[in-house]
């Protein structure tokens, strides 16, 4: 009997490419930015940007849908909105430690403005999506793939949209370009009715 291989709790990270506007990019460098606490990188001081972006909130919040009801299968009984929406801004150096977005459901990025060797966005593995290594035991491996490796790295370019749970650990390579990169940032938070008989919870996005 040839053996088989069923790929159990895989974690769904969605990619797309969207009609890129040059004028989007023109409004990200309208934003007054700060520079992070962390010192490695820009973002608007509004953490509400898409809400002046209507058209491009538009488009993200449709290919938002493919995700959720095509790949995840969500039902109807529960909507999900943008809660939040920032730039960010990364120079010469710059870059992103590993990170997670708290107190949303799932989390993304749209790609305003990508020079080359600005950097690309990787995924890392934790305790919590451990597979095969535990904290005590870590193997090694003949070959990295998709069921072993520790971190995924994507290439990322002008008008790619991200979208992922926002449990997932995720960071961005330093960029090694003179000019500006621009990403724009973004979470959902569920808006409705949620589980069903005597776990059915009622949520409200302010």
């Amino acid at each position: 009997m040839t053996y088989k291989v069923e790929m159990l709790w895989p974690t769904p990270v969605y990619f797309n490419k969207l009609q890129s506007d040059k004028n989007d990019l023109d409004i990200a460098k309208t934003f007054k930015y700060e520079r992070m606490n962390s010192d490695n990188g820009n973002y608007t001081l509004d953490k509400n940007v898409l809400d002046k972006m209507p058209t491009l909130k538009n488009k993200i919040e449709n290919e938002f849908e493919k995700y959720v009801r095509d790949v995840l299968h969500i039902n109807k009984n529960v909507n999900f909105k943008i809660i939040n929406s920032w730039i960010n801004i990364h120079k010469k150096g710059d870059w992103s430690q590993s990170h997670l977005h708290k107190n949303s459901c799932f989390s993304g990025v749209y790609y305003l403005n990508v020079p080359e060797h600005s950097g690309n966005i990787s995924f890392d593995k934790t305790i919590v999506l451990n597979n095969l290594s535990t904290s005590t035991i870590s193997y090694d491996y003949d070959e990295a793939n998709y069921i072993n490796a520790d971190k995924v790295k994507f290439k990322v370019e002008e008008g790619l949209v991200l979208f992922f749970p926002s449990t997932i650990y995720h960071n961005v390579d330093k960029s090694n370009s003179d000019e500006e990169r621009y990403s724009l940032a973004f979470n959902f938070f569920a808006d409705g009715l949620v589980g069903k008989d005597e776990s059915v919870l009622k949520i409200g996005v302010l």
